[in-house]
């Protein structure tokens, strides 16, 4: 025997914010991105989820290391980017918050075919070309030698640093 069939659809009143109506889910997204261009209005920001980076690309590389211009079809697409958003990190197991090693403004370099391609217009390179990824998807960080210095004393257990 059912009571209350309505009950399921009502909002609980203890957490009203925490529900979002939708029908007025449109009128929410068209304050927050431009429609005709899907570009984040001036106001809009973005939360990273767990362990996810948000990673505007670096443009193609043009010449070789030992200066050999390439032609366009020898062009290969950039294996490394720059963190313009960082999550807070994931839970172990027993509940604890594992943060993220890498932070926003960290250029990292990942694999060609690592995260989830996406176009955030505003963020990303001229065409907005960022990629989404885990932190265990990155390969190394790129930063001046203080820093890596600075992160190699506090590591437990111990990382090597690598410089030129």
């Amino acid at each position: 025997m059912v009571k209350n069939k309505s009950r399921a659809l009502t909002v609980p009143r203890r957490y009203p914010e925490a529900f979002i109506d939708i029908a007025k889910a449109p009128a929410r997204a068209n304050r927050l991105i431009e429609q005709e261009t899907h570009a984040l209005k001036d106001d809009a920001a973005i939360v990273m989820n767990s362990d996810r980076l948000l990673v505007r690309k670096l443009p193609a590389i043009t010449k070789t290391y030992g200066g050999l211009v390439l032609p366009d079809l020898g062009k290969s697409e950039a294996g490394y980017g720059v963190v313009i958003a960082a999550g807070q990190g994931r839970y172990n197991l027993a509940g604890q918050l594992i943060p993220l090693r890498i932070q926003a403004g960290a250029v990292v370099c990942f694999g060609k075919y690592a995260g989830t391609n996406c176009q955030v217009l505003g963020f990303g390179n001229q065409e907005g070309e960022c990629v989404v990824l885990r932190e265990e998807e990155v390969f190394y960080a790129v930063m001046t030698e203080a820093q890596a210095a600075r992160i190699a004393a506090l590591a437990d257990p111990p990382v090597s640093v690598v410089s030129k």
